[in-house]
């Protein structure tokens, strides 16, 4: 067992499930030095950034839900450089503000480069949610940012 602990407190790339991430953090404590990370499943942004393994990481992809609530991006204190971000929603209707928790994550004092995808289950949102993305990245005229239009859909 000590051999598979040692072994996880050398991990440098993660790749899975946010409560995962959490449990590994546990097991490796201040060890865990990690320089990407994607995180697989839908994060809300009030629970982002609950991991303090994440706020060191070089290269971070994460899937958000939009979701209307308060809950925000605490992200300022953050160390990523380069953060993928697929926007997730499985509603009907979009919250048309979800460019306000976007905005919050160029404050990232490192940050180097933002993509965001979007991610929709419903196809016939995808046409609003890009134009509402695009006019967000227009007026924001922030050289970091950078959009996949390709269309998704699950």
């Amino acid at each position: 067992m000590r051999a598979v602990l040692e072994a996880l407190r050398g991990t440098k790339h993660f790749t899975g499930e946010y409560r995962l991430l959490l449990s590994l953090e546990e097991i490796c404590g201040a060890d865990l030095r990690l320089t990407s990370a994607f995180i697989s499943h839908a994060l809300h942004g009030s629970s982002f950034l609950a991991s303090s393994a994440l706020r060191a990481v070089r290269y971070l992809h994460v899937v958000l839900e939009l979701q209307r609530e308060d809950g925000r991006f605490a992200a300022i204190d953050m160390g990523t450089e380069y953060l993928i971000v697929d926007m997730f929603s499985a509603r009907r209707h979009l919250d048309e503000t979800f460019h306000v928790e976007l905005a919050s994550l160029l404050r990232i004092p490192t940050l180097k480069r933002l993509l965001v995808r979007p991610r929709l289950y419903n196809v016939e949102n995808i046409p609003s949610f890009l134009k509402i993305l695009d006019e967000w990245a227009h007026a924001t005229r922030d050289a970091r940012v950078w959009l996949d239009d390709t269309p998704w859909a699950d």
